[in-house]
């Protein structure tokens, strides 16, 4: 009797046991589940991402080389679309297209479609490096459906520097930059291929207006460009080519704001308007056809990222 009533005992023992372990088990079961179901989610917490816009301007230069301006009669539409691919945590692969479409393009054209200016496709990969700097390098083709034809391409490397966390709330930082481009098919001036295009750059920007929904930012980007048998222009009167090293320089007036009305899972959506202030060098300023030097040009756009 005392041998089968501590057995009984032993096994009532042991039958609590497991009933504790299955009920532990389905609460942090449910509370894992639980923490799942809380978890923030966003509109895109995957790899691949995605962005596009649409800018509106009145003037379109390519690094300082003229390519058209609107009037009365016409405006310059500039769409764009890029798809990227986070491979590991510090590379990124993406590939994309940049268009312009001017619905005043020049009566010279000989493509089928005079208003689809230009249209340019690119690939490439980014590398996050150590220090918060990150390296750019990327294949771009400059395709003129207004003119039937590739007119130039090219390898892009850039050197970028985050320096956002050196300084305190409301500024981003001066977003220091380097980029050099070299021309491996045709030319962006038309002359002769095969030119190097450097660029330098910052782009300083603060918080002008604090809001929780619609916040102003505001910022100036500076760029200068420079080329070694990139600006070039035929004189038309004795044949020769001449070239200039400074091609141009642009300082900008930029503000932008959240468009957070739009649903986030639609994607982060933005608006921006601005005005550019753009000098020409003495080359850039011949192959630009409105003789100017010098030349005000305004912005508007809109664009998401998801």
């Amino acid at each position: 009797m005392a041998q089968g009533r501590v057995h009984q005992i032993g096994r009532g023992f042991a039958m609590t046991l497991i009933a504790a372990a299955l009920v532990l088990g389905t609460a942090g079961f449910t509370s894992a589940a639980e923490e799942m179901m809380e978890a923030p989610a966003g509109p895109n917490l995957g790899k691949i991402s995605l962005s596009g816009g649409v800018d509106f301007t009145n003037e379109y230069f390519f690094r300082g080389i003229y390519q058209g301006t609107g009037n009365d009669e016409g405006v310059i539409i500039q769409p764009y679309l890029d798809v990227s691919a986070e491979l590991t945590d510090w590379l990124s692969v993406y590939v994309g297209t940049w268009n312009s479409l001017q619905t005043d393009s020049d009566d010279n054209n000989t493509g089928s479609d005079e208003t689809w200016y230009e249209a340019d496709w690119y690939f490439g990969a980014s590398i996050a490096l150590p220090a918060n700097f990150s390296f750019d390098v990327s294949y771009i083709i400059l395709y003129g459906p207004s003119s039937a034809g590739i007119f130039a391409e090219e390898i892009d490397l850039s050197l970028a520097y985050d320096d956002s966390a050196l300084w305190g709330d409301n500024f981003d930082g001066l977003q220091p930059y380097v980029t050099v481009a070299f021309e491996t098919d045709g030319a962006s001036d038309g002359i002769e291929g095969e030119g190097v295009y450097y660029e330098v750059g910052i782009e300083p920007s603060f918080t002008v207006l604090e809001s929780e929904t619609m916040p102003v930012t505001l910022s100036i980007p500076m760029t200068a460009g420079f080329g070694s048998d990139y600006y070039e222009w035929a004189n038309p009167v004795t044949g020769n080519v001449e070239e200039d090293e400074f091609g141009y320089f642009d300082i900008g007036l930029v503000a932008s704001v959240p468009l957070s009305f739009i649903p986030s899972e639609y994607g982060a959506w933005s608006a921006s308007v601005g005005v550019h202030g753009l000098f020409l060098g003495d080359t850039a300023e011949k192959i630009d056809e409105t003789g100017d030097d010098f030349h005000v040009i305004g912005t508007f756009g809109i664009g998401f990222e998801y």
